[in-house]
């Protein structure tokens, strides 16, 4: 019972140390305001067409309904986005929290340390000013509260709106984070032992990806349909967005659709960032690529390879975004926060092979290299990402090297 109780004692002690610190992180991006692109967004609804990307902007325009069109202005649209950061800062902290509860205490520390190193990610995901009040962290959430149920151990036929809802929010979920909700099923499905129920796991498998896949058809199709309504969307953006200006660009590819390299074709400073970007996270890779083939090693040695393969592999979904169009700080931080909850999820599952990999890499690493526990809060200094740039720093050192390349006549 004492140990227990020191148990406890040390997880809510951790809960609150970590919540300071998410604080300064916080106060550090708080962005102050939303972008062009964020509040036009709030100007699509579903009265107008299925557009993408509308959910949020319809539940906007039903709240102005309800408070007799008292809505459609800028400071409301801040307070709008405010009050849904709130409760998606409060479904971040439950995650953190089932993290903990589940951690066993002589591994505390190890899981804490994680923790530490996704909120730096995650925290200021919420409120830079790119992505502060967009659909973009709103996915993020969705697929922490069916990261809880797996936690758990509990399925219910209410997760299938977790891939309904991600595809209405942005139809780039079919490639972000729907990967984390299919890996957890193909989880399930590998792990089940009884037969009936593995059929089920495939069922449900097959069933979420139709409706995703569908889903996708349907809102890029669709939208061709209604182009009368671009008038009053239009309006709607300029009330909304700070001094009227509303982001054509953004309001054009809804309309319009993607075209290859979207709105900044060709890629060439994206492509400069994501180089730089790639060359600045090499000690996060080395270890990614070392645990990535101790995962296997243990797993073929179980027999089961597969399984495990298919959720480090599964990361790769977000690869084809980086193509399709210039959103790389975003992207860049789903890959992130993909393999940083499917480990969080599955040492809270207590899983015998990734606690194994996992810790026996930390405990190598902290006793080989003391000091390479700078790498838990070196990311700081990249934080918040942005939404077509990655960071401020690889911005500036694109800008730079652009600059350089035209004067030499490259670029």
């Amino acid at each position: 019972m004492q140990v227990k109780k020191e148990s406890c004692k040390k997880k809510i002690l951790f809960l609150i140390v970590l919540g300071m610190f998410s604080l300064a992180i916080f106060i550090k991006s708080y962005g102050q305001g939303m972008s062009e692109t964020n509040t036009s967004a709030l100007a699509l609804t579903y009265q107008n067409g299925l557009f993408p990307n509308a959910l949020l902007g319809t539940i906007y325009q039903i709240l102005n309904d309800c408070f007799h069109g008292q809505l459609l202005n800028y400071p409301m649209a801040m307070r709008f986005a405010e009050s849904i950061t709130v409760v998606q800062y409060a479904i971040l902290f439950l995650f953190f929290f089932l993290c903990i509860k589940s951690a066993p205490i002589e591994r505390l520390n190890r899981t804490g340390e994680l923790l530490v190193f996704f909120s730096i990610f995650s925290v200021p995901f919420y409120c830079g000013y790119d992505l502060f009040g967009s659909s973009g962290p709103c996915l993020l959430s969705i697929t922490l509260i069916y990261a809880m149920f797996v936690i758990k151990g509990t399925w219910n036929p209410v997760l299938y709106l977790v891939p309904i809802v991600g595809m209405l929010l942005e139809t780039e979920y079919i490639f972000s984070y729907f990967g984390v909700f299919l890996v957890f099923q193909f989880y399930a499905y590998f792990k089940e032992e009884n037969i009936d129920q593995k059929k089920s796991w495939k069922r449900r498998i097959v069933l979420s990806s139709v409706i995703v896949v569908f889903l996708g058809i349907c809102l890029m199709i669709v939208p061709a349909f209604y182009q009368n309504s671009r008038e009053i969307t239009i309006e709607t953006a300029k009330k909304i967005s700070e001094e009227g200006r509303y982001s054509e660009t953004f309001l054009n590819r809804i309309w319009f659709g993607y075209r290859f390299g979207g709105d900044m074709a060709p890629h060439g400073g994206n492509i400069l960032e994501l180089m730089f970007m790639v060359i600045l996270f090499m000690p996060y890779l080395i270890l990614g690529i070392r645990l990535f083939k101790s995962i296997l090693r243990k797993a073929g040695e179980c027999g089961e390879s597969l399984c495990y393969r298919i959720m480090i592999y599964g990361g790769g979904m977000v690869l084809p975004l980086f193509l399709l169009h210039c959103h790389y700080g975003k992207w860049f931080f789903t890959i992130i926060s993909y393999y940083a909850v499917m480990f969080l999820v599955l040492l809270a599952k207590r899983d015998n092979i990734v606690e194994n990999s996992v810790y026996m890499l930390m405990d190598h690493v902290k006793k080989r290299h003391a000091w390479m526990i700078l790498l838990l809060i070196y990311p700081i200094m990249f934080v918040p990402f942005s939404d077509m740039n990655i960071c401020g720093i690889t911005r500036t050192f694109a800008q730079d090297v652009k600059t350089i390349f035209q004067i030499i006549g490259i670029m």
